[in-house]
C-alpha cells in the first residue's frame, strides 16, 4: 500500500497483478453511452442504469477474484483510517473512452470511500482531482483575470496507468482528460461504504448492511 497526501486527505494505491485477464473480460462486455453525462463524451457499462437498477461488476462471477482482492486492500485502507466497520463494495461499473472521448467533472454520491482502476489508457492521460481555492471560490467566481474559477482551483493530478488501484474520499470532485491514445482507455470504478455496526464515541450508533 502506497499512502499519500493529496488535497489535504489520504488517498491509497495498489497495483494488481492480473490486469490482462482484467481487461479481457471488460472487453466482453456491451457498453453504451453515458446517460449520466449530457455531453456523452464517454461510455460505460450496459448494466448501469438511470432507474438504480444495476448489475454491478462486482456481481459477476468473472470478476470475482478482482473484488476479493479490492477487498483485501480496502481492509488494509480501513485499518490505516481506524474504521472498525467492514469497507464493502456498494456499486461498481466500468467507463470506455475512445480515442477523444473524456470524462466529465463529478463526485460520487451515496459512498464513502471511492476508487479507480486503470485498465487500459496511456500515461501522460491524467485524472485530476480537484478543490476550490477558498481565496476564489466565493468571492471570485469568475476569476480575476477573466477565466473560469477552474483556473484557481487547488489539484491534483494522476497519470494513467494498467494496473493502478487508487483509492479517495468520494466527495472529492474530479474528471479524466481526453485520450489520446488510438485504444480504447477502460477503467473501474467502486463505490465503498462501511458496513455493520458504526458507533461514535458509544453515544450515536447506526447499523449498516451492505448487499
Amino acid at each position: 500500500m502506497d499512502k499519500v497526501n493529496i488535497l489535504g486527505s489520504p488517498f491509497y494505491r495498489f497495483y494488481y497483478p492480473d490486469i490482462k485477464t482484467v481487461e479481457k473480460n471488460l472487453k466482453k462486455l456491451v457498453y453504451q453511452p453515458n446517460p449520466f453525462n449530457q455531453a456523452q463524451s464517454n461510455w460505460i457499462y450496459e448494466g448501469v442504469s438511470p432507474d438504480g437498477n444495476n448489475k454491478n461488476l462486482h456481481t459477476l462471477p468473472q470478476f470475482k477474484d478482482l473484488f476479493d482482492w479490492m477487498h483485501k486492500c480496502l481492509d488494509e485502507v480501513g485499518k490505516d483510517l481506524k474504521i472498525t466497520s467492514k469497507l464493502t463494495a456498494c456499486g461498481s461499473w466500468c467507463n470506455l473512452n475512445k480515442k477523444g472521448d473524456f470524462f466529465h467533472d463529478h463526485e460520487h454520491p451515496n459512498s464513502f470511500i471511492s476508487s479507480n482502476l486503470y485498465v487500459t489508457g496511456h500515461e501522460r492521460d491524467k485524472t485530476v482531482w480537484y478543490a476550490p481555492n477558498p481565496y476564489f471560490i466565493s468571492l471570485y467566481p469568475i476569476g480575476p483575470d477573466g477565466f473560469d474559477n477552474k483556473v484557481h482551483l487547488l489539484q491534483y493530478s494522476e497519470p494513467t496507468e494498467p494496473g493502478k488501484f487508487i483509492v479517495f474520499p468520494s466527495m472529492i470532485s474530479h474528471y479524466a482528460d481526453k485520450n489520446s491514445s488510438d485504444e480504447d482507455r477502460i477503467t473501474i470504478a467502486v463505490n465503498f461504504f462501511p458496513t455493520g455496526t458504526i458507533t461514535c464515541g458509544g453515544v450515536s450508533t447506526l447499523r449498516i448492511e451492505v448487499q
